[in-house]
């Protein structure tokens, strides 16, 4: 899973090792983002209790908090 693995890669001591690792996370967290919103829209029993924390203390609360808004804003429409 794409949160399991920006997870990890955040988790590491020596993260952010290289531009690669950077890269390869924040493609992860891009990924989780989208495949959510999917499920999010089609799913009849989708329920989110996916832990952002690790995500949100990398990118920060308020971006997590904007994402989310984000997401609100495409189920809407």
């Amino acid at each position: 899973m794409p949160r399991n693995l920006a997870n990890e890669l955040i988790s590491r001591e020596d993260f952010p090792a290289n531009i690669e690792t950077l890269a390869t996370t924040m493609g992860a967290i891009f990924n989780y983002y989208g495949r959510r919103s999917i499920c999010k829209m089609y799913a009849t029993d989708y329920i989110d209790e996916a832990d952002t924390s690790v995500i949100a203390g990398f990118i920060g609360e308020d971006t997590v908090k904007a994402l989310d808004a984000f997401m609100a804003y495409l189920e809407r429409s």
